[in-house]
This record gives structure tokens, sequence and C-alpha cells, in this order.
């Protein structure tokens, strides 16, 4: 689990759209989830995660506030623990958000491959510094 530590001040910025064509898609998903799937890609060149959400037989309204909340997440609360959105790209039934890629994968996936204590203290650590992190911040 040793890893470069990312940077400890991660600047606020808004995601930009970004032109379906210059994404590239890895053959399968890596995983689906209730409101779509999840891509490992590519976007100029670095190895990025692609979450499609999909519109198909959902409200709009329903839909537009989970991408909302998605989005502001990720864009208004920045902090080395919470991936980074580098933007979004909306197509006819589906909107795709591009965030850096996490070589680990899923955490919840993650918790069942054996870490040591050490490695548990400062995973639980990681989140519940996200977490409290998100909590002050929310909106």
């Amino acid at each position: 689990m040793e890893e470069k530590p990312r940077e400890k001040e991660i600047e606020k910025r808004k995601p930009i759209e970004i032109p379906f064509e210059a994404l590239e898609f890895a053959q399968e998903p890596l995983g689906e989830g209730g409101f779509g799937k999840v891509w490992k890609g590519k976007y100029n060149g670095s190895v990025v995660a692609i979450k499609q959400i999909s519109f198909f037989g959902r409200s709009g309204q329903d839909l537009s506030k989970y991408i909302q909340r998605e989005i502001t997440i990720i864009t208004d609360n920045p902090h080395p623990c919470i991936v980074q959105c580098f933007g979004i790209s909306i197509q006819e039934d589906s909107v795709y958000i591009v965030t850096e890629f996490i070589e680990q994968g899923d955490l919840a996936k993650n918790l069942h491959s054996g870490f040591t204590l050490t490695e548990m203290i400062q995973l639980l650590k990681d989140v519940a510094s996200a977490m409290y992190h998100l909590h002050e911040h929310r909106t």
C-alpha cells in the first residue's frame, strides 16, 4: 500500500466540459453501480476514471440532483483523500464524470485484501479526514 502522498493543498476548481471524442475507454468497465458504469480510460494522455451516468429510465429531477451532488462533492471540496475531478462530458443519453484514476481501485473492494494493522489505521485516518472535511464544508 506504499504510495506517494498527494500534495496537502489542492486547489478548488470547476470542472471543464470535455469533448466526448477526447476520451478513450478501456474495453470493459471496471464496475457498475445504481446510476451507471465506471471505466478506466485516458484523457489528454493521462490515465483517468470515467464514471458514466445514464439518463435511461430515470426521472430528470432525481438524476440532475445526483449529478450535481457528485460534481459538487469532488470539485468544491478539494482534499488529498478525495479524488480530483478533471471535467465532464455530456452525451445524448449519459453524463461522463472524468476523475483521477486510483490504481488501488474501489475502497469497499479493498477492505478485504488483508491490510496490516498499520495500513488499516492509516486508511481509517484518511477516511475520517476526508469525511470530516466533507462534513465541515457541506453546502
